[in-house]
């Protein structure tokens, strides 16, 4: 991913996020994850948040440097059949919307 949001400042956000869900993480496994996620710009829910549903998603900053994200819902039963066909159209979409706002 080209534009990424401060290290520290992610670990404070999913950190209180992790808090109000009563959730115990693992900050290293997560911060390996953002790794991947800004080397490849692309983020997956592997049938993590919805039963049956897994997704795949992308962010780009837009001219006033907000983070904005784009997702693809799939079921999970097609999610592997589709899986590169939606990576292509995600990255191709998130270049165009980089080029327009600059």
């Amino acid at each position: 991913m080209h534009d990424m949001i401060d290290r520290e400042r992610a670990k404070s956000l999913v950190e209180q996020e992790w808090g109000r869900r009563g959730i115990a993480g693992d900050w290293r496994q997560f911060s390996a994850m953002l790794d991947s996620v800004a080397e490849s710009g692309l983020a997956y829910d592997n049938d993590e948040h919805t039963p049956g549903i897994s997704a795949i998603g992308t962010a780009f900053v837009d001219m006033t440097g907000e983070y904005h994200a784009i997702s693809v819902q799939i079921p999970t039963t097609r999610f592997l059949d589709k899986r590169h066909a939606v990576e292509d159209a995600l990255r191709a979409t998130a270049d165009q919307i980089r080029s327009a706002v600059g």
